[in-house]
């Protein structure tokens, strides 16, 4: 396993890593006998051994009742395998007529080779973030906590200053994800997102943006953002009306930051570019007078991104709508996943889409990943959506020919 971790790093590949720990295996074998503990650790055998023949992961027992779970699939939607892992784990005891019911706890984080290049130091990691989970159950390791851990390990500073080296020597490419109209299917706008290239690599962010705001680093991403977007603007002027880019709370209170996305705005206006600038929930609340007043005086609209996370309510959202600050609405992936299937995100999605077209507005689903849900958005009144089912992220010179297709 140690060696596979090391082949992912060193082609710069991101994974999910988890840590399953048998809870008080020595008080089992003690209490029950060393047969007892061994049919415990057989048996989760078996399961992992089911598990990742359906969902194509590897995984590896470590001494002392300990295993490790390693899955590859970035696209795939965070911590799946470990919920259904934890839940047939909850049976143990009635499918293998074990005399007791272990108790079973599971820690996960993403793993990306933005973090460290060594898969001793990911172990490190991993083991020392198990120290958290005293009790049963999951614990999914966030980018706070992580930067916690790293700090601890004497590992937040070589993290920092590997970005510090990312942005100094200009490592970040932009990529383009179309957003494309369901009544039509054409390809209306995209959405820019930040990769970073590192030994020949291109290396998403997006599971480490958190991480970034916590070493204070966003707006300087950001900042190269918009440098990237006008050195792209000669080519985006022949297939996107519309660019849509992403902005942190840290950038609307960054003054250069300010100056130079008003800057951009004007020079792609003169081109004939609309850039729409995406707020997440979060911001609402924290920034809303300067968001008004950036509105009002440069006749701005912004689209909120990540909607359904919990951070604003809908009155919130309504009220924005009739003052004119917003022109979409993006469904969150959380949302989207469980989209039709489960009854909350139903609710959500639908009472989304009843209020947006009364207003106006347009609403986009993220993560779209099958027809099902095509055909049930549609149903439902959104109006745009993207996600791999219909295109994934791609650089600019992709873009242009996607849009040249799409449009003939």
């Amino acid at each position: 396993m140690l060696e596979l971790i090391q082949e992912l790093l060193n082609k710069e590949k991101g994974f999910y890593l988890s840590v399953l720990n048998i809870k008080k295996l020595k008080a089992i074998n003690q209490i029950f006998g060393i047969e007892v503990g061994d049919t415990v650790i057989e048996s989760i055998e078996k399961i992992l051994d089911e598990l990742s023949q359906k969902h194509k992961f590897y995984f590896a027992p470590i001494a002392g009742g300990y295993f490790v779970v390693l899955d590859t699939n970035e696209q795939k939607e965070p911590y799946k395998i470990e919920k259904e892992l934890f839940s047939y784990i909850q049976q143990l005891q009635a499918l293998f007529n074990l005399p007791l019911k272990p108790k079973i706890s599971i820690v996960s984080a993403y793993i990306s080779p933005l973090i460290t290049q060594d898969a001793d130091e990911v172990f490190k990691i991993m083991f020392y973030a198990e120290k958290y989970k005293t009790e049963e159950g999951i614990l999914y390791i966030d980018p706070q906590k992580l930067v916690e851990i790293l700090r601890t390990l004497g590992l937040k500073q070589k993290l920092f200053q590997k970005l510090e080296e990312v942005l100094n020597h200009d490592a970040i490419e932009l990529y383009y994800q179309p957003i494309v109209e369901l009544r039509t299917n054409k390809i209306t706008h995209a959405e820019t997102l930040i990769r970073i290239k590192q030994n020949g690599q291109v290396i998403p962010i997006g599971e480490y943006i958190e991480l970034i705001y916590e070493l204070g680093l966003i707006t300087e991403f950001d900042k190269r953002v918009l440098k990237k977007l006008k050195q792209h603007l000669t080519t985006l002027k022949e297939i996107c009306p519309k660019i849509s880019v992403n902005i942190a709370a840290p950038d609307l209170k960054n003054k250069e930051y300010q100056q130079m996305f008003l800057e951009t705005l004007k020079t792609f206006r003169k081109a004939g570019i609309n850039l729409v600038p995406e707020i997440t929930e979060q911001t609402l609340p924290e920034d809303l007078e300067l968001i008004e007043f950036i509105h009002r005086i440069y006749d701005l609209k912004f689209s909120i991104d990540d909607f359904g996370t919990g951070y604003s309510s809908l009155r919130l959202v309504i009220d924005l709508s009739q003052k004119g600050l917003i022109e979409a609405i993006k469904l969150d992936c959380s949302l989207i996943r469980g989209y039709p299937e489960s009854t909350e995100a139903r609710a959500v999605v639908n009472s989304v889409a009843g209020f947006a077209n009364q207003m106006g507005l347009t609403t986009v689903a993220e993560c779209v990943e099958n027809k099902k849900q095509v055909e049930a958005l549609k149903k439902a009144g959104i109006t745009h959506a993207q996600g791999f089912y219909f295109y994934k992220p791609m650089p600019l010179n992709q873009l242009l020919e996607i849009c040249k297709e799409n449009h003939t």
